[in-house]
Parts: structure tokens; sequence; C-alpha cells
């Protein structure tokens, strides 16, 4: 059996750092609006890629992450972004 193997957080590390530039940018200037680039994910647009992509950028190895849909723990989009993140950040739970 032989499962693919992803880069830690699945962004490479050029798009982590982009991400977390432009994250830095939008925090420190008032008012400024971000140009951001979205990566390719293997999650639908409109499911919160955009969230996800900040998310796995500043998440570590060691982290806790409680990933929950509109309230609900159990909807297939919070499962299947639990099982995604499972496969792409070993080490957090």
């Amino acid at each position: 059996d032989q499962s693919p193997t992803y880069q830690f957080g699945f962004l490479d590390s050029f798009a982590r750092k982009e991400i977390r530039r432009s994250l830095l940018k939008a925090v420190a200037i008032p008012g400024y609006q971000v140009p951001y680039s979205s990566r390719e994910m293997p999650i639908a647009r409109g499911f919160g890629t955009g969230g996800l992509q900040i998310t796995l950028s500043i998440l570590g190895k060691d982290d806790v992450l409680k990933v929950i849909d509109q309230g609900s723990d159990e909807s297939v989009n919070a499962v299947n972004i639990r099982n995604f993140i499972g496969k792409t950040c070993p080490g957090v739970s």
C-alpha cells in the first residue's frame, strides 16, 4: 500500500512564507487590503479554503487543532477537513 506523501501542511515553503507575510501586513497596516493568491487545494473552493490555507501555514507539528463546521463537529465537511489535516500534518491532534 503506497500512500502519497505530502509536505507538512500540504503547502510548500514558499506558499507558507507568502501567506505569513500577507498576514503580518494585514495585521500591521490598518485598512490595507492584502492581495493574496490562493493555492490549489484538494477541497472545493467556497468551503473555507482561504482560512484553511492560513491555518495550515501557521500550524506547528505539536499543535492541537479543533475542526468544526457551522457549530457541528460531525458534519461531512468537518470530517473531511479533519482527515485531510491528519494526512498532511502528522503530529497535530
